[in-house]
């Protein structure tokens, strides 16, 4: 393994994943290997190389959530993985701006269906949106190929809501929007994932209005999240605002928070299953 592909490993991975890593020799899996190799391992990135291949699940058990970064009017994850086309997609055709929007389908759901709602619409003539709507987090779970982030929410799961996206027949991304009530305060978080990863998500973000107060939470997985409030013109109604990115692989995400203390806040991420 050479230096650059050490960086490229490394690369938008928080400093305590590192150090995580580095301690990692007591682990079950690392004492199996033989005395001479336990030896060789001096680097975090070659550690964690021999973590999957000794045991894919040891290093599955929690993903690598990406660092996330603040500026005055928003916070933001990069993705250094993605790699921007030379050219634009020839199968992807350029839209008709002049074009009005069409609803093909805007129907409830009966006892057949696990949705109680469903829309599709037709964006410029290219973007084809298909939106369901839940009332049953694990009915919305089973039909649809999300991470499962939650195996028991904090709180009670009020609505959920998915939509896959299409742009000239090409499936780009599938939303997951869970809104949810937690002792009569109000939070919601989505969970989108990428199948074609394109400009808009080389780097995410999630815009700021009044930020303040950003600091970071530890999970009990050892996954660590920054926290920012964020005042807006609802805070009067809703209590203040509160958000966290999550991001790996293809995910991308962010939880909102109304009225939430800290501990309160970190009750839900400790519950969060990143796996």
């Amino acid at each position: 393994m050479n230096k650059e592909q050490i960086e490229i490993m490394l690369s938008g991975i928080d400093d305590s994943y590192i150090n995580e890593a580095l301690n990692y020799k007591q682990s079950k899996a690392l004492r199996a290997l033989p005395p001479a190799v336990k030896t060789a391992l001096r680097s975090a990135a070659i550690i964690m190389v021999a973590i999957v291949a000794v045991s894919v699940t040891v290093i599955a058990a929690s993903r690598i959530i990406r660092k996330t970064h603040t500026e005055p009017d928003k916070m933001y994850v990069e993705n250094d993985s993605y790699v921007q086309r030379e050219e634009p997609d020839p199968e992807k055709r350029i839209p008709d701006f002049s074009l009005e929007d069409q609803i093909l389908e805007d129907v409830d759901g009966d006892e057949s269906v696990n949705w109680i709602h469903k829309k599709v619409e037709v964006l410029y003539g290219e973007y084809k949106n298909t939106y369901y709507l839940y009332d049953d987090y694990e009915k919305a779970i089973a039909d649809h190929p999300m991470d499962r982030w939650f195996e028991n929410h904090v709180g009670e799961v009020q609505t959920v809501g998915i939509v896959y996206q299409e742009d000239s027949d090409i499936l780009e991304n599938v939303t997951a929007t869970v809104r949810l009530n937690y002792e009569g305060k109000e939070y919601n978080y989505s969970e989108e994932y990428y199948i074609h990863p394109n400009d808009n998500v080389h780097q995410f973000n999630v815009p700021l209005e009044n930020p303040s107060n950003e600091r970071t939470y530890e999970a009990k997985n050892k996954n660590v999240y920054t926290i920012i409030d964020d005042e807006d013109v609802m805070v009067e109604v809703l209590g203040k605002k509160s958000k966290v990115i999550v991001s790996y692989d293809n995910y991308y995400g962010v939880f909102t928070f109304y009225g939430f203390t800290d501990e309160e806040i970190h009750t839900v991420l400790d519950a969060l299953t990143i796996e």
